[in-house]
């Protein structure tokens, strides 16, 4: 079979009738546990993140909800090389609608991001602050300053 025994781990385990609702049951072989096999409904929500109302929460949810600025450092790894992101789309891709947060960790870890902003004026208007690797910001900053 190829459910495991929740109790030990083993896969060795075989069918012990059924219950009175007519689930089949199985007998872990060596533990003696006896379980339920879950139907695929019940698969599908045993499997799934519990979050919200449960009372369990994933510590990536909390980090993304509170650690802005992890999630800023998570958000300029996937830019490409070769590539600035404008301020206003790192701010939605790392702290969602909450732009004040997204602010405050900029000026609070400014040392931490001052290699990867540049301020920019790329089309008439103002001069917009873009993001990016290091190495991408530093030949930005070469060619705005030539």
């Amino acid at each position: 079979m190829t459910d495991l025994c929740p109790s030990c781990g083993s896969a060795r385990t075989r069918r012990h009738g059924y219950t009175a609702a007519g689930r089949p049951r199985v007998e872990c072989r060596d533990c003696g546990q006896r379980l339920v096999i879950p139907n695929e409904k019940e698969k599908a929500r045993l499997t799934e993140k519990k979050t919200g109302l449960s009372g369990v929460v994933t510590l990536d949810r909390v980090r993304d909800r509170y650690d802005i600025k992890s999630a800023i450092l998570r958000e300029l790894e996937k830019i490409e090389p070769g590539t600035l992101v404008a301020e206003t789309e790192l701010c939605f891709r790392a702290a969602g609608t909450d732009k004040n947060r997204f602010r405050r960790a900029v000026e609070n870890n400014e040392d931490d991001f001052r290699a990867h902003r540049v301020r920019l004026q790329v089309e008439k208007g103002e001069a917009r602050w873009y993001w990016g690797s290091a190495k991408d910001v530093a030949q930005a900053e070469g060619m705005r300053d030539q």
